[in-house]
């Protein structure tokens, strides 16, 4: 199953009076399949028959703009997509003038992060739970609580999230000559014309299931300590996504769906990897947000919010780091300050396309999962000119 490597949601913290607000924003960039003028997402004649394929795999869809995926194919058996709702719950949130995250170093592995040089923007042991939707503005991150920036030049900032990440979205697909196309998802058994695909309250993890782990950290164990029934999702009634003829089905009966982010490794690792080392984010600039000069690093931690973590359990916080080219500046001038973030990447719609077993010519086009990602930061400020009144 697809494992995550990069966070592509938005949020804009914005400081008016010394609050912060969430605001979302949409953007259009590579990554999306092929889809309509309504945003549809299209199935070629030979996906239909199950005739699209890259070597041995069933890719019913096909990336925009030439894109080359994970299959080494234009062909993709996932699609990027915009969630309509990313419910996401934050710990702290800071700047930082040093690297929170201690690398590995000579492929050994690196320490704790540390927070020493960090500025917390929020820090709240319980957790604050935003819920994110396109065009939506008036989230306030520190509820109504004034802050107080300190002045200095900030080249880091981190952000510590639950690693139970929640989705909800309605996804229509359709034939390439502008037919309904025939999907499958939770719970379905018989053909039939299903074209429109909403989440429904099922939970994964990214690796899928956890029978390889190390001691102690088998599926009982780990769905008692994280308080959740973890299914494995795949072409079956365990699907995160359930299929129908309307729109009004879908809209009543859409929730959220939740994927746990427990490691960064793959499938059947025996300890969970904690380390995604920095990557340049240039590839996911969101609109008018220029992500060319940040890179993001990233860890698996406990419930402190500053250890590692060393089993699947454990694993319950993401840490995420972000370093920028060019630092950000607080000055005696500063009167706003946004931090951009943008989830036209956040979640990855997942198919599994099978011929149906002992039905001949059947092929069903299953869309099995959602995969949750986690998100980059570019953040600006805003000054006030020293000629009184103006500003920049």
């Amino acid at each position: 199953m697809r494992i995550l490597k990069k966070i592509y949601f938005f949020v804009i913290f914005l400081i008016s009076g010394f609050l912060i607000n969430l605001t979302f924003q949409l953007d259009s960039h590579a990554f999306f399949c092929e889809t309509d003028a309504n945003g549809a997402i299209l199935l070629s004649s030979e996906a239909v028959n199950g005739a699209q394929v890259v070597g041995d795999q069933k890719a019913p869809f096909k990336f925009i703009n030439g894109k080359i995926g994970d299959l080494g194919s234009n062909f993709t058996d996932q699609c990027s997509a915009e969630p309509d709702e990313y419910k996401v719950t934050f710990y702290k949130v800071g700047l930082c003038t040093e690297d929170p995250y201690m690398a590995s170093v000579n492929g050994n592995a690196g320490g704790n992060p540390t927070f020493t040089s960090c500025f917390d923007i929020l820090n709240s042991p319980s957790g604050k739970t935003i819920i994110i939707k396109p065009d939506e503005e008036n989230n306030d991150l520190l509820s109504g609580e004034s802050l107080n920036l300190p002045i200095g030049s900030f080249n880091y900032f981190y952000a510590i999230v639950n690693n139970h990440l929640h989705v909800k979205h309605i996804q229509s697909f359709k034939t390439s000559v502008g037919g309904a196309a025939d999907m499958w998802g939770n719970g379905d058994s018989q053909e039939g014309v299903r074209n429109i695909c909403y989440t429904v309250a099922v939970v994964t993890t990214i690796t899928g299931d956890h029978d390889d782990d190390t001691e102690g950290s088998d599926d009982e164990a780990y769905q008692t300590a994280h308080n959740v029934d973890v299914v494995d999702s795949g072409p079956s009634s365990n699907s995160q996504l359930k299929c129908t003829a309307t729109m009004n089905d879908a809209v009543a009966n859409v929730a959220f769906a939740t994927e746990i982010i427990d490691h960064f490794g793959e499938d059947g690792d025996a300890a969970p990897d904690n380390w995604i080392d920095y990557n340049n984010m240039s590839d996911h600039s969101a609109g008018e947000i220029d992500t060319s000069e940040v890179s993001m690093a990233a860890n698996m931690l406990q419930d402190d919010g500053t250890s590692l973590a060393t089993t699947f359990i454990n694993a319950t916080r993401i840490g995420m780091y972000y370093s920028y080219t060019n630092p950000v500046v607080i000055s005696e001038l500063t009167t706003g300050f946004k931090i951009n973030i943008g989830t036209s990447h956040g979640i990855s719609l997942d198919s599994a396309q099978v011929i149906a077993s002992g039905v001949e010519d059947v092929v069903q086009t299953w869309m099995a999962k959602v995969g949750v990602d986690p998100f980059t930061v570019q953040i600006q400020t805003r000054e006030k000119r020293r000629r009184r009144g103006a500003w920049r």
